[in-house]
């Protein structure tokens, strides 16, 4: 009873710190902030009223084939529950939420299954929680919390299945659960490897056969569904990855993107251990030592495990989003998060374990040097703590920041939104950058793209349509900019140049104007 007890008390301290920032974020000011969320929101509109799997704010209103539909569809749900938005913002919240509970409950036996102790598991899974990136997916409308779930529980039945007698169907749930993962983000294409090679390392190659009958029947669906719709998009804003892809090193170059990755990497290793590092730890150089401590220990944690399935996952995963074209590879980066949190803290025990023999080297095996033989130890749980509440700490401060700016530029966006609801016809396209949020605000079709294309925005993956490619109904654009879309300390400056840029186009007048908002309008038929 009391070892229940016990556990379900440090359950809950380890969910506190996401909690607290879901509900210090339950409207969710900043939704749209990260465009993904907003079409994962709007794309779960579209399930839950019958319209298909459709991006319902473009105006051609083409079929989605960027975004695997899982998490859409578990967002669906808060639509199917309270279809007013955004009265129905807490309930997509409480749905986050679940993920949060079912996340931290797998992160104890993933570090469990790597054979680490329960301090030192305890310790990692606190600093997972409170790290920066972990607290903002929480609290955000993005498929990582869904994709790490499947992803955890996919490794434990997976790692499962080669101790028992009846392996067969524990590998075909890994494979289900994976391709669930897939569906929900394709990120999780590495999979499909590590788990043949684990079974390979283990001597159990049949049991990839069940694995991949479980695996690849979602993965391929998925891949059929954008095959046979990605030819209907008129603009790029409906692109699937590989196009992104493709577009991107022909215009950057695959090895810049590497080399710009290998040095965000070393920020990322120490970002996750040490929030604000910078600051903390006074500029010093030492980000270096936190990625090749990591990578280090992991190795070393590998050997002694007999190459456990995480580890293996970890270095194909890693390996894959260094070859990405998107520059947010910290976000990226998350499900491995854990293998990079292990690998530090092997290391680190290694190098308490140096220290230690040193110590008995010097003082002996008397009863009174134990003190000291334990002191390095007890010197990096203590630390380790520090960090927990130093890395929370820092987290929530910079997430209310960000969600105290949001709410102060609502006012000014909901005021323009409301304009734009009266003065819409059906003819009308609104061209702005937060192309989703606006159309659940107004409920007229909008587009990103269509907005580059037409002030002439660069940028090597900003992607640019001309207005003679919208359908021929459409006579008519209102131009929304707001400055709660322009981020940095120049958000003024970029705010009145991206005015001058609509200004510069020929038929543009001026309809509506706040000291956040304006909004033009342009008959282009």
């Amino acid at each position: 009873m009391l070892r229940r007890a016990a556990i379900a008390t440090i359950f809950l301290i380890l969910v506190l710190p996401g909690a607290g920032i879901l509900w210090t974020a339950r409207d969710l000011p900043h939704l749209g902030q990260s465009y993904d969320d907003g079409i994962y929101w709007v794309t779960a509109k579209a399930l839950a009223s019958g319209a298909g799997y459709r991006y319902i704010f473009l105006p051609d209103e083409p079929h989605a084939v960027k975004y695997p539909p899982l998490y859409p569809l578990y967002l669906s749900l808060a639509w199917r529950a309270q279809p007013n938005f955004p009265r129905n913002i807490p309930v997509a919240v409480l749905l986050q939420g679940a993920l949060l509970l079912i996340q931290v409950g797998l992160l104890i036996p993933l570090f469990r299954q790597l054979s680490l102790s329960w301090r030192r598991t305890l310790l990692l899974t606190g600093l997972v929680v409170t790290s920066t990136q972990f607290l903002t997916l929480t609290c955000s409308l993005m498929s990582e919390m869904l994709f790490d779930c499947f992803l955890f529980a996919a490794v434990l039945v997976a790692e499962r299945s080669v101790v028992s007698e009846r392996g067969r169907w524990p590998a075909l749930l890994a494979g289900i659960l994976t391709g669930a993962a897939y569906l929900t983000r394709s990120a999780a294409a590495p999979m499909f490897v590590a788990v043949p090679v684990y079974y390979a390392i283990r001597r159990r190659p049949g049991l990839s056969l069940f694995f991949l009958a479980g695996a690849l029947p979602g993965a391929a669906g998925w891949q059929f569904w954008v095959y046979s719709h990605s030819a209907e998009n008129l603009s790029s804003d409906a692109s699937n990855y590989l196009a992104e892809y493709l577009r991107f090193v022909s215009v950057n170059g695959f090895w810049s993107s590497l080399s710009e990755h290998l040095v965000n990497m070393f920020t990322t290793s120490a970002d996750i251990f040490v929030v604000n590092n910078s600051t903390l730890l006074r500029s010093a150089p030492v980000q270096p030592l936190f990625l090749i401590a990591a990578i280090s220990g992991a190795m070393r944690l590998a050997r002694r495990r007999q190459w456990p399935l995480y580890l293996i996952f970890s270095g194909l995963y890693t390996a894959m989003i260094m070859c990405w074209w998107f520059n947010g590879i910290t976000r990226l980066l998350l499900p491995v998060y854990p293998a990079l949190m292990a690998g530090i803290a092997e290391e680190a025990s290694h190098f308490a374990t140096l220290v230690e023999l040193t110590i008995k080297r010097r003082l002996g095996a008397s009863l009174a040097s134990a003190w000291w033989v334990a002191a390095p130890r007890l010197a990096m749980v203590t630390l380790v703590v520090i960090l927990v509440a130093h890395n929370y700490a820092d987290s929530r401060r910079m997430l209310q920041d960000i969600m105290a700016k949001e709410r102060d530029d609502q006012e000014f966006d909901t005021h323009a939104y409301t304009w734009i609801t009266r003065h819409a016809d059906p003819n009308t396209v609104l061209l702005t950058w937060r192309d989703s949020l606006a159309f659940l605000h107004t409920g007229v079709p909008s587009s990103r793209s269509f907005l580059i294309g037409t002030i002439r925005i660069g940028g090597p993956m900003l992607t640019a349509a001309p207005l003679s490619q919208l359908p021929v109904r459409y006579r008519r654009a209102l131009i929304l900019l707001t400055k709660s879309e322009v981020s940095g300390s120049d958000r003024g400056t970029v705010y009145r140049d991206l005015r001058s840029r609509v200004e510069s186009v020929a038929g543009t007048h001026l309809k509506y104007e706040t000291s956040g908002a304006v909004i033009y309008a342009l008959t282009f038929r």
